[in-house]
């Protein structure tokens, strides 16, 4: 399973995101790290302050109210405004109610049941709403006067003069101090008692009560302070507008808050409710202070509206039940500072990472960018595409280098495979060299480069060079490598210098460079070049204006890597060409030497084959204008011409050095003769027997001259046909017939001594001597059947010839019917049977694609353009131009050959003339008979090949003019 991968412009922006990320990510966690710590600080710093505040601002509260009451619970006798006919109100107590806002009543409860209360006017409730207009106080009294309850109420104004009193005795419910809950709590001490806050019956208001136990009367004086002014003057003290201030007392419950909703959460069955404030966290905050009653209690509190710090202190001021005060700030506040810090800082980032985003893309690209080209370079030479690609720059060093490196890299591999491919594509050995010197030169980009290679006797002389300005210098076998630069053998593969002015070598960077920079300094590096075996193929030396860098030198050891595979391989290429040449030399010789009758056949055919291809090569007219040779055409010729008649290899030597119509083996006219003879000396013997006989010796003698004169003239005319050079008629075949019928009588057995073969072919019944025997025979015993399997191989190729019935017929008289010449149709085939062997032979050898049309060219230069030529019979358009080409030279060839001893040969102009009407009749191209008369290549090649009496004039014009 491949790994995953990623765009290395996504990683630098992933990186980038990353870091601000981390950097959020850190600021958020110091946030949180710090949130604590600043939470306490900040809580020291708003509640110190603000307890100090408090305390402060509640001795302004609760000190006049304490102050009035410990002035009250000091007197000694009930106040006289008790009585029920009392007409004033003492003025110190109003005077506190004037002077003290926060305070609504006074009063004071004694264990009997009675109890006043001074009170401002509000105008709000129901007792107030019983004043007249114009009072200012109210003092409401409870007195028990034997027995009798009576309750009054004595309205009074600012200036304390009674208005009005009325009687509530008969109103419900009845009032009676000792049940309200400021006094049962104030009774058992003399400390200052608050309660819980509460409705107060005279006026129906919330509020709490401050309450005292009367020093030398059995009962408790007491203040009522309004609610709404308590948490009025706790709310000026909330250090932020979101916090909550409350007072509690040691059981837990809330005596007043600052939050102003709380008055109308409460009923008389609920407990007052604070903010986040609640019952549960007031006893926890009173659990605290019992543990710890001189430190602040803190607890962190999360309700629905989030996280709140409640910390709680003790008010001594408030008396000993414990009041404390508690605030409750939200955490967020505390923490708002940092908050902001924090959130700016992550907006900070945030917008920076807005800003930045386009910027790390940009940054990002401008690394990318280049290594996504290096990586396209390095694609492309992965797919061995070294072409110059796009160039690349970066603003980091390491990539320049980087794609500096790629390019190098890659232009060094393209020279490399520059090098290699020009040099794979050059065969011809005379053009290798200079071009392996010049693609040097511009792969390692010196001021010139020389090869030496070794000579037959191995000395290194200079066979090319090249320099800057493309000057280059040929095979000079005078000059000889500088001993200066001659690396030993078997030694150094590599040697440098610098070279001393004296140095042959300047003369040849002088002429490289034309004179320019010649006279300085100059360096060389020396390699030499060896093949497989370690053999030196040559030295290759490389000059320049400067030293030779390690780097140059490694490119140096490469790229001369290339050049001895190309020598090497040229070399070896080269014998292997000159070895098979050899052979087919070696082989067309043998056919020409096998027999006399083909002569140098073989060997001239290629050079008139090469000059008439020249001259259709050159020609510019004619169906031949468009005609070319190329180096493959050029071997495709010199193979085929050689080996066009290697078929003949297998022709019997009979057969082609047949002179006369009965020569096989053996020239069987001289068993004719004998024959002829052994008659003669029969009619000799006829003759002298009739002479002993007595019979006519007159008549007997000119019998005997006639025969001998018949038989002499029979023989010289059997001769005249065995010859071959005059035709065969029907007349002089009915003679020979004639002659046949003659008989000789053979008393010898003619099966002895001969071969199981020859035996094979004598008829069944073949008659014992002595038996009289015709002159002339055709038996059975001369005639040889062919081979199946060599029919069927020969059917297979497609060959379009006709075959006779019998391999040979050597029947005597047979062979002297033979029309023309001295081949019978059987051995005329077998003759022209050579042509079949040659492509069969040449088919069987493995040639290169390049060479393949060998066995087509050798082949066909027996066609004819009708046609009707031989082994295929195909047309002239369809014929292989060279295999045309071959045609022409083959018959030009055999009409002049002077070495054939069956036939004189033709001057040139006899042969001309022949070859006219061949190509008039079908036989040959006629387009290629025209270029060979236009160029005259008939008189080049009689130049070279045949003697002046055949060197005759021809008529070239007239020739012309008959081709039409």
């Amino acid at each position: 399973m491949s790994r995953p991968s990623f765009r290395l412009q996504h990683l630098i922006v992933a990186a980038g995101f990353l870091i601000l990320a981390l950097a959020g990510l850190f600021t958020t966690g110091m946030y949180f790290m710090r949130s604590d710590k600043t939470i306490t600080e900040a809580r020291n710093s708003i509640f110190t302050p603000t307890m100090g505040e408090a305390h402060a601002r509640l001795d302004l509260l609760f000190t006049p109210a304490d102050t009035t009451l410990q002035l009250v619970t000091i007197h000694s006798e009930k106040p006289y405004f008790l009585k029920t006919d009392a007409t004033t109100i003492p003025t110190s107590l109003t005077k506190t109610l004037d002077s003290a806002r926060f305070i609504t009543s006074i009063y004071t409860g004694y264990d009997d049941g009675q109890y006043f209360m001074i009170l401002r006017s509000n105008k709000q409730d129901d007792l107030h709403k019983m004043a007249p207009d114009d009072t200012a106080y109210i003092l409401h009294t409870v007195t028990i006067e034997e027995h009798d309850y009576k309750r009054l109420l004595r309205f009074f104004d600012k200036d304390l003069n009674l208005i009005k009193t009325s009687d509530i005795s008969d109103r419900a419910p009845v009032f009676d101090p000792r049940e309200r809950p400021w006094y049962g709590t104030a009774t058992q001490d003399d400390a200052l008692h608050v309660t819980m806050p509460y409705r107060f019956a005279s006026s129906g208001e919330f509020g709490i009560s401050l309450s005292r136990r009367l020093q030398n009367l059995d009962g408790v004086a007491g203040a009522d302070i309004n609610l709404e002014s308590l948490i009025g003057a706790l709310a000026t003290l909330k250090p932020t507008p979101e916090a909550s201030i409350a007072l509690i007392d040691a059981t837990g419950n809330i005596l007043a808050c600052s939050d102003a909703k709380g008055l109308a959460r409460r009923s008389e069955q609920h407990p007052l409710s604070c903010g986040p404030l609640s019952k549960a966290t007031a006893d926890e905050l009173v659990m605290a202070g019992k543990t710890a009653p001189q430190s602040p209690r803190f607890r962190r509190i999360v309700t629905d509206d989030g996280a709140w710090v409640a910390g709680g202190e003790s008010l001594p001021e408030l008396g000993a039940n414990g009041v404390s005060m508690v605030l409750a700030v939200p955490e967020d506040a505390l923490v708002a500072g940092l908050r902001t810090t924090r959130n700016d800082t992550l907006l900070l980032l945030a917008g920076g990472f807005i800003l930045l985003l386009p910027a790390l893309f940009y940054g990002a690209h401008l690394v990318t960018s280049p290594l996504q080209c290096v990586a396209r370079e390095a694609e492309r030479g992965r797919k061995f595409d070294f072409t110059a690609g796009e160039s690349t720059h970066s603003v980091v060093t390491e990539i320049n280098d980087l794609a500096l490196s790629v390019d190098h890299m890659q232009h060094t591999i393209r020279k490399f495979m520059q090098l290699a491919k020009s040099v794979s594509r050059i065969r011809d050995f005379d053009r290798l060299v200079p071009l392996l010197t010049q693609e040097m030169q511009q792969a390692t980009a010196t001021q010139a480069v020389l090869l030496y290679m070794p000579d037959k006797d191995h000395t290194l002389h200079l066979w090319s060079g090249c320099g800057i300005g493309g000057e280059c210098l040929g095979h000079d076998e005078s000059e000889a490598l500088p001993p200066t630069t001659v690396v030993p053998q078997g030694k150094i593969p590599i040697r440098t210098g610098g070279l001393p002015p004296e140095d042959a070598c300047h003369r040849h960077i002088s002429t490289l460079l034309n004179g320019t920079d010649a006279q300085h300094q100059h360096w060389f590096a020396a390699v030499t070049l060896r093949d497989k075996r370690d053999a030196v193929l040559g030295e290759l030396l490389v000059i320049d204006q400067v030293p030779f860098s390690q780097e140059r030198l490694a490119f140096l050891r490469a790229t001369s890597g290339v050049v001895e595979v190309a020598l090497d391989n040229d070399r070896m290429v080269k014998t292997q060409k000159e070895l098979f040449s050899a052979f087919i030399r070696l082989l067309a010789q043998a056919i020409d030497a096998k027999s006399p009758y083909t002569g140098g056949h073989c060997t001239r055919v290629p050079i008139l084959s090469r000059l008439l291809a020249e001259a259709a090569s050159d020609t510019r007219q004619g169906a031949y204008a468009s005609f070319g040779m190329t180096n493959e055409s050029w071997e495709e010729l010199y193979l085929a011409s050689w080996l066009h008649d290697c078929g003949k290899v297998t022709t019997p030597e009979f057969v082609v050095d047949k002179a006369t119509k009965l020569e096989t083996i053996h020239n069987r006219i001289h068993e004719i003769r004998t024959r002829f003879e052994v008659i003669k000396r029969d009619a000799h013997i006829a003759y002298w027997k009739g002479v002993s006989e007595e019979g006519d010796r007159a008549a007997l003698q000119k019998t005997l001259q006639d025969e001998l004169r018949t038989l002499d003239d029979d023989f010289a005319f059997v001769a005249a046909c065995n010859t071959g050079e005059a035709p065969v008629d029907d007349a002089a075949r009915q003679r020979l017939r004639n002659i046949a019928e003659r008989t000789w009588e053979r008393t010898l057995d003619d099966t002895l001594g001969i071969s199981w073969a020859e035996r094979e072919r004598k008829e069944p019944d073949h008659p014992l001597p002595p038996v009289m025997e015709k002159l002339l025979c055709d038996s059975s015993a001369f005639v040889v059947k062919p081979d199946a399997v060599s029919q069927e191989t020969e059917d297979r190729w497609g060959f379009d010839m006709p075959r006779p019935e019998v391999l040979y017929d050597r029947g005597e008289l047979h062979n002297l019917s033979i029309p023309w010449g001295t081949l019978t149709s059987e051995e005329r085939y077998k003759i022209n049977e050579h042509i079949i062997q040659t492509i069969m032979m040449l088919s069987e050898l493995p040639f290169p694609a390049h060479l393949e049309n060998v066995p087509e060219i050798a082949g066909g230069h027996h066609e004819r353009m009708d046609g009707t030529g031989y082994p295929r019979r195909i047309k002239g358009e369809l014929l292989h131009p060279l295999a045309r080409i071959m045609a022409v030279a083959d018959i030009f060839e055999a009409l002049t050959a002077p070495d054939r001893p069956y036939k004189k040969a033709k001057t040139l102009s006899q042969a001309m003339n022949i070859m006219v009407g061949m190509a008039k009749s079908g036989h040959i191209d006629r387009e290629l008979l025209c270029i060979f008369i236009r160029e005259e290549v008939y008189r080049a090649y009689a130049e070279n090949h045949l003697p002046e009496w055949q060197r005759d004039a021809v008529d070239a014009e007239a020739l012309l003019r008959d081709l039409g």
